[in-house]
């Protein structure tokens, strides 16, 4: 009605809403308005009944629950047959799921942006970071591949046999030694699994044989743990 007054509903609006038609009728339109919305929403209306404007724009209104419902609504005068304005007629388009992935989208939109900026800071640093490292890293290479050649020159001249394994219990790499008490001409261990090295003793001598010792899968090594076996 002109003074605000809910005098009739569709059917869908009141589906949105989850009220009964006899909860809205006769109640004021800014019962349903959210309180930041009321006082703009009573000029659209002024200015509709003194010039018969009419009103396209959004529309957000509270259900049952209190939740915000947004619509884009049409608002437009009707004049009895006299020709004087009698109601208001309001029509809307729910487009609250719109509006949520959109919300959606924004602050996904946002957080790449700050995503973004983040990694191009850190780029930046890093950049900064290699230039002044650069020098550093040259050092340090040269410093492990003199290392790694003086144990690779150890090893080799060691006279015993050494074998290096890794946690997988692949043979890394062995030494001259290896070869020649297995009287081998080449280097067929290394890459294989050691177990091809631990067969099962039917008969065995005093003390611990590694092949039944040898469990690096399963139990947890101590750091520099020694003990003596035999293979």
């Amino acid at each position: 009605t002109l003074n605000g007054l809910i005098y009739d509903s569709g059917e869908m609006l009141l589906e949105k809403t989850l009220f009964e038609k006899q909860d809205i009728e006769n109640k004021p339109i800014y019962d349903l308005l959210p309180d930041d919305e009321k006082q703009s929403f009573r000029q659209i209306l002024n200015s509709i009944i003194e010039k018969g404007n009419t009103y396209e724009g959004p529309f957000n209104l509270k259900n049952k629950s209190e939740e915000i419902l947004n619509f884009f609504c049409f608002i437009y005068p009707e004049n009895n047959p006299e020709g004087n304005l009698e109601s208001l007629n309001c029509i809307l388009y729910d487009y609250t799921e719109e509006s949520k992935t959109r919300e959606k989208i924004n602050k996904l939109e946002q957080t790449i942006s700050e995503l973004r900026n983040e990694i191009d800071a850190a780029r930046d640093r890093f950049n900064k970071r290699i230039e002044t490292t650069r020098e550093e890293m040259r050092e340090l290479y040269s410093e492990i591949e003199t290392s790694n050649i003086f144990y690779q020159t150890t090893m080799s001249l060691h006279p015993d046999a050494v074998i290096t394994i890794d946690a997988n219990n692949q043979i890394l790499s062995i030494n001259q030694s290896v070869l020649e008490v297995w009287e081998a001409e080449e280097d067929i261990y290394t890459e294989n699994d050691i177990s091809s090295l631990l067969p099962e003793l039917e008969e065995k001598q005093k003390g611990n044989y590694l092949g039944d010792l040898y469990n690096m899968n399963l139990e947890e090594k101590i750091l520099g743990d020694r003990e003596d076996v035999y293979i």
